[in-house]
């Protein structure tokens, strides 16, 4: 197994005198989709926010090929290649689509991704290049999240939530591009809520559970044990 691009360990995070991670111990590898799953509140986006730089860490570490990132900026952080979508995708609502993948283009360590490449994965934001994101709908600013985050070179991404809201046919596409993303070798961080989806993406999947991964293996161990599903996941209606 090759070395892991992110190594997270012992990562404590919380707000004020709120702690919410106790704990976490997490890998990801080149190229691999390893989800981040457990009950609502059980710190999954606290987990993000904490090991891109958005929530400062209380203690452990969060190391990208190598270096040591806990304690540094967001933006230095992402810089160093590890990019963040966030689940409210939060585009520049004033600028156009194509204003917006503009800014995405940053030189990072990873591969380097053309905005033509992003308008092949998502033939809606080539439609809508002209138009201002504040009036796209949740599918195509969450298209448009990803496809700039490509645009950093990033070698990990963290994705929180992406398919909440949306229309099966972009939830299918965005599944779709996320594999071709693994494939050229960037490792993905998946936070979503949607087990179904989870186990058909992910090659290995962490569960949270009071601020610490209590559970971890590929899917097929979480298909078949049914006390880790009870016990630690809201599966119902997912």
């Amino acid at each position: 197994m090759p070395e892991p691009v992110l190594d997270v360990a012992g990562l404590e995070a919380g707000y004020g005198h709120s702690r919410i991670l106790r704990g976490v111990d997490l890998t990801v590898g080149p190229g691999e989709i390893v989800g981040l799953v457990g009950r609502n509140g059980s710190g999954r986006s606290t987990a993000l926010k904490a090991m891109v730089g958005l929530l400062a860490p209380s203690g452990g570490s969060v190391r990208l090929g190598g270096r040591e990132m806990a304690g540094r900026p967001a933006h230095a952080v992402v810089r160093a290649g590890l990019a963040y979508v966030p689940e409210d995708r939060q585009p520049f609502v004033n600028l156009t689509v194509a204003e917006n993948l503009r800014l995405g283009l940053q030189p990072g360590p990873g591969r380097r991704w053309r905005v033509d490449e992003m308008f092949e994965f998502f033939p809606r934001l080539r439609e809508r290049a002209r138009t201002r994101a504040g009036v796209l709908s949740g599918g195509e600013q969450q298209m448009l999240a990803l496809a700039r985050s490509l645009l950093g070179g990033p070698r990990v991404i963290l994705v929180d939530e992406p398919t909440e809201g949306l229309a099966p046919l972009i939830v299918a596409r965005l599944v779709e591009v996320l594999r071709t993303v693994a494939a050229a070798g960037i490792g993905i961080l998946l936070v979503e809520q949607r087990l179904t989806i989870v186990l058909d993406l992910a090659t290995r999947i962490a569960v949270l559970g009071h601020g610490r991964v209590v559970h971890e293996g590929p899917p097929g161990d979480l298909r078949g044990d049914s006390a880790v599903t009870q016990r630690w996941l809201a599966v119902s209606g997912h």
